[in-house]
């Protein structure tokens, strides 16, 4: 995706091609995984090309939408993902019922083979994805629509190339920048206990792993409902402030796990916490999308969700550290504040985005003669 001098839309077809690759070979060596280096490379493999798939995926879709609709269609996406997660949340619940509920060699190989063997079934159809509906291809019949939308993404790229000093780039850079650094923010905190939720659960609570399964199969059917209500929420009082209320919710509710609270309490929270975080990517998204010109938006994309992933994965082992030192209930009640601490600096950077201009979601308020 970064080349701006190439023929992006072709360029990101292929990508998108070689990142599904990457994806199934992952999802193969699990099929003959037999000691702990295998699951390093899976992991590499299969966090890389998620990393880039995404953005890929993303810029694809911006390309072959207009500005007005991507933000209704990035929530309609997001809706559907999150629902095929709780579909399958609710199959894994039955498939280890099935095997055993036990954390033991035999029931987990199993599952995992039984996820790979899907993953690598999905992937294939990544090989049928292609550009020939982008508003920037060739074969695309001109409407009237479109035409608008060639101008807007037009103006937007002759506003860049009007910046000449750093701080005039920085400037029109400025919403994607303040987004990528909440993002780092935010990814370094989660790093620190949210991978550790099922141990959490497990730990304190003495969930079975098949409750466990239930339990995050309700955090994404939820998401979706959210979701779409967010979508309302953003149309009246503007994207930003929609996210920054999503993501602030969701900064007060990840401290309610640090006062160990009855289960009962402690799961509201969690599908509480886990759907006003994520139902607010696809605003988020579309903003991106938005705001910068069409052979640049996977870039940025691929630019935040490779620094997402690796500020996730280098707080991963603080938060290791953290939850083997100390007393069990302690352990987790620290993880849990400094996550929420560095969320509250991240999601505050949110309200940096000013609006009104190009440089936010008021695209259409541009001189377009």
């Amino acid at each position: 995706f970064f080349s701006s001098r190439r023929r992006h839309t072709r360029c990101r077809e292929v990508s998108w091609a070689r990142d599904v690759y990457k994806r199934q070979i992952g999802m193969v060596i699990y099929f003959f995984a037999n000691s702990l280096i295998y699951l390093y490379i899976i992991q590499f493999l299969f966090a890389l090309a998620n990393s880039l798939l995404m953005p890929a995926g993303s810029a694809l879709v911006a390309d072959c939408t207009t500005k007005g609709t991507r933000t209704k269609i990035f929530t309609i996406m997001s809706i559907i993902q999150q629902l095929c997660t709780a579909i399958g949340g609710v199959a894994g619940f039955f498939i280890y019922r099935y095997l055993g509920d036990l954390y033991s060699e035999d029931v987990i190989l199993p599952v995992i083979k039984i996820y790979a063997s899907v993953i690598i079934v999905a992937a294939f159809l990544g090989f049928f994805i292609h550009d020939k509906r982008s508003i920037h291809s060739k074969d695309q019949i001109e409407t009237e629509e479109i035409l608008e939308e060639k101008r807007k993404d037009a103006l937007i790229l002759s506003k860049y190339k009007e910046c000449k000093t750093f701080r005039e780039k920085l400037s029109f850079y400025r919403t994607p920048l303040i987004i990528v650094l909440a993002d780092f923010l935010i990814a370094f905190g989660a790093g620190i206990s949210i991978p550790f939720l099922p141990r959490f659960f497990e730990a304190i609570y003495g969930r079975s792993i098949s409750e466990l399964t239930l339990i995050f199969s309700l955090a994404p059917l939820i998401t979706a409902i959210l979701s779409a209500i967010a979508l309302r929420f953003a149309k009246r009082f503007g994207r930003a402030k929609a996210v920054f209320f999503l993501e602030f919710i969701a900064v007060i509710l990840i401290f309610g796990f640090a006062f160990i609270p009855p289960f009962s309490i402690v799961l509201v929270i969690y599908i509480l916490r886990q759907a006003f975080m994520n139902s607010g990517w696809p605003l988020i998204n579309a903003i991106v999308m938005d705001l910068l010109p069409s052979n640049q938006r996977a870039t940025f994309s691929a630019i935040d969700s490779l620094a997402f992933t690796a500020f996730n994965s280098i707080s991963q082992p603080i938060g290791g550290v953290i939850l083997n030192k100390y007393n069990k209930p302690f352990n987790f009640q620290l993880a849990f504040y400094i996550t929420g601490s560095i969320y509250f600096i991240g999601t505050f950077f949110l309200l940096l985005i000013k609006e009104g201009n190009y440089e936010t979601e008021e695209v259409e308020n541009m001189n377009l003669d």
